[in-house]
């Protein structure tokens, strides 16, 4: 047993039972091992969702063209951050819950923090640019997740009222829409030359 595997092992526990049937406990019971002998390669539960994520993140494909412009950089960045959270239930709320230590993590918010700072943004403008980035995909994917298991809900509701046909939003499109937007507002800011965060 390697904490690699006990990772992977929690990953796939994750996507069958969700996060909150997700402990230390269960963890072994899926590997045919004893709790205890988990802590010698992970130290609890929170270092456990800290090393899930980390894993997540190698799913995510960040550009690092040099001749790319900033905001298609972070437009494939975050569309990426987006799909790499989809493969996994509950995933966004583990990123949302743990803090980003991990060298995976730490990669990706360097990468962000470098295509803001090549738009022309201050430090202080890049960090809470990233920060608002980060809640908004966040955001969306649970809201996305939720939104699915509603219609899920809805379909089953449905097939027994044939005149029923709610109109479902593409959530795809929705997210896009919203991340334009956001790039749009970087864009404008930066055609203004407004260097005031309170302006």
């Amino acid at each position: 047993m390697t904490r690699e595997g006990i990772i992977d092992a929690a990953l796939s526990l994750l996507n069958q039972e969700g996060l909150n049937r997700l402990s230390m406990r269960r963890l072994a019971d899926s590997l045919g091992v004893q709790a205890a002998s988990l802590y010698w390669h992970i130290k609890n539960k929170s270092e456990l969702l800290q090393l899930m994520a980390d894993k997540i993140c190698e799913k995510m494909d960040w550009p690092d063209g040099a001749g790319m412009p900033w905001r298609e950089k972070v437009r494939r960045g975050m569309v990426s951050y987006r799909e790499a959270l989809l493969q996994y239930r509950d995933s966004a709320e583990i990123f949302a819950d743990t803090p980003p230590l991990t060298p995976n993590r730490l990669r990706l918010i360097e990468s962000l923090y470098k295509a803001l700072g090549q738009a022309g943004l201050s430090h202080e403008e890049v960090v809470l640019t990233a920060d608002l980035l980060n809640n908004y995909v966040i955001g969306f994917v649970m809201e996305e997740v939720r939104f699915a298991e509603r219609s899920g809900q809805q379909g089953e509701e449905n097939e027994a009222r044939p005149d029923s046909h709610p109109v479902l939003p593409d959530m795809e499109k929705r997210f896009h829409y919203g991340l334009e937007i956001i790039l749009d507002g970087i864009h404008f800011r930066l055609n203004r030359g407004a260097s005031s965060l309170g302006e």
